[in-house]
């Protein structure tokens, strides 16, 4: 029913390229939700851009915009995700209105769509959203559902076997990430109330780093999970393990605190190739950079095209879990989504596959 791989980006091994790196010309990793936080009923579908908000609200109204301290909505929730070590921003690191982003309480934060929109925004808000990573994938429209995608090829897995997933990284906004099933067939349809309801352990503790296909280079790291204070209840996330560093001012504070070194990873990563912001915040978009406001248009961002290349290399590795299916589950077609809920932005990730659950062959 959607991509073979998306998010930013996911895909389950089988694809016919499960492991190539994904492009913002493929559009897979331009799927997500905006605007989202915790305890709040709904997603904004956009992100105003600080205080110099320039473009108006779809109903005409100007923007109330993000400040420092600012939630999107009165209704938030505490945080409750406190400890240390599955944070991925110190609070020094964060505008204090990051308490509220979805890493905060991990499933809590609604969504607009649970395989994500076209460009994350529900419509195209001009310049400002462009600017915040706002684009959708070639061919479609602003706020096109995720969950109206054709179908992709169809990976089948096993009742009781393991699997192995992967996703890749665009742009590093912290956090962590859970995969899940729906049927396609549920009469609850492909919402997160479905997809809650089946939620994908990992097989161990152990997670994997993979440049693209080439599982030679493939090198084992210990993975962080937690399973206290989130959405399902007793369900399993996994804290993304790629630290932040050399932030840009959307996720940072204004400003260093005290002796807060920004360019210093903001966690001690379990592999040294395991940090850093993405090419996204390496080099800005391509899509946001061919914007009628940049003539003449920059192909590759603020980046010369041997510096694009060069970063794109650098994290084209993919993150690999092993996963249970679980044994007593029917037998059919399902969806799985790839939820990963940020903690500096107030964003979630989210992206699709199509999977056939098959019985164990009979001995």
């Amino acid at each position: 029913m959607t991509l073979a791989k998306a998010g930013q980006c996911t895909f389950p091994d089988g694809a016919a390229d499960h492991y190539a790196a994904d492009s913002e010309a493929e559009g897979a990793c331009l799927w997500f939700n905006e605007g989202c936080q915790i305890g709040c009923a709904s997603c904004t579908g956009f992100f105003p851009a600080g205080v110099n908000c320039t473009t108006p609200n779809l109903n005409g109204s100007w923007p109330m915009c993000l400040t420092k301290d600012q939630p999107f909505c009165d209704t938030v929730m505490e945080p409750t995700l406190n400890d240390p070590k599955y944070r991925t921003f110190p609070d020094s690191h964060l505008k204090p209105a990051g308490k509220y982003n979805p890493w905060r309480a991990p499933g809590h934060a609604p969504v607009v769509n649970s395989c994500g929109i076209a460009g994350g925004w529900v419509t195209d808000m001009g310049w400002v959203g462009h600017a915040q990573g706002g684009s959708p994938p070639p061919g479609f429209s602003y706020g096109a559902a995720g969950t109206d995608l054709p179908e992709s090829p169809k990976t089948v897995w096993i009742v009781g076997s393991k699997v192995e997933v992967a996703w890749q990284i665009w742009a590093n906004h912290g956090g962590g990430y859970q995969y899940r099933l729906c049927r396609k067939d549920s009469p609850l349809s492909l919402t997160e109330q479905c997809f809650q309801q089946t939620p994908l352990s990992p097989v161990s503790n152990i997670s994997y780093m993979q440049y693209g296909d080439d599982k030679n280079t493939r090198r084992a790291f210990p993975a962080v999970r937690v399973s206290e204070g989130v959405m399902p209840e007793g369900s399993v996330w996994t804290r993304n393990p790629v630290a932040y560093q050399a932030g840009h001012t959307d996720i940072l504070h204004d400003s260093p605190v005290g002796d807060v070194d920004f360019f210093k990873p903001v966690f001690q990563a379990a592999l040294p190739e395991l940090s850093g912001g993405g090419i996204g915040p390496e080099c800005g978009s391509s899509t946001q950079f061919v914007d009628p406001a940049f003539k003449p248009a920059q192909p590759y961002g603020s980046c010369t095209e041997e510096e694009w290349a060069r970063f794109a290399s650098k994290y084209n590795f993919n993150i690999v879990d092993e996963l249970l299916v679980p044994a007593d589950l029917v037998p059919g077609e399902y969806v799985l989504s790839f939820r990963w809920d940020c903690e500096g932005s107030p964003q979630i990730w989210s992206g699709c596959s199509d999977i056939v659950i098959e019985p164990e062959p009979l001995v």
